[in-house]
């Protein structure tokens, strides 16, 4: 598939980083969130799961074990799925409840990043991890 990337990583930090802090999530199994997301777009796309398999060079009862909880995909088959359906991987871990804002220019999102990791050196040094 394609090569891994700062955005896709960016995406997926993000999208875990919200789903640590979300009310939302708190109640359901980020397993199920994945599952119910998986099979929304999968759905919302037209695709079958051999037409999502054959995609991301896997197999029709991989895909259908991952839908019933039955195993969950790698990282890299989470980018193999979110390309398949043209979607952000963050999209499959997040609720319909959660907020993010997409689109943010390359700068801003270096300066999260700072601010996040600012944030967390703040915790650590309060909490005397």
């Amino acid at each position: 598939c394609h090569s891994y990337d700062y955005n896709i990583y960016f995406s997926l930090l993000v999208g875990l980083s919200l789903i640590l802090y979300a009310d939302s999530i708190l109640p359901m199994d980020l397993r199920q969130v994945f599952i119910n997301n998986l099979k929304k777009y999968r759905k919302e796309q037209k695709l079958s799961q051999m037409k999502l398999a054959d995609l991301c060079g896997t197999s029709a009862s991989y895909i259908g074990e991952i839908e019933i909880g039955k195993k969950f995909p790698s990282i890299e088959m989470i980018q193999k799925f979110s390309e398949a359906m043209n979607i952000q991987p963050y999209k499959l871990l997040m609720t319909e409840n959660d907020f993010f804002a997409p689109v943010l220019i390359q700068d801003k999102k270096l300066k999260l990043i700072e601010k996040l990791q600012m944030s967390i050196q703040d915790i650590i040094e309060q909490e005397e991890f």
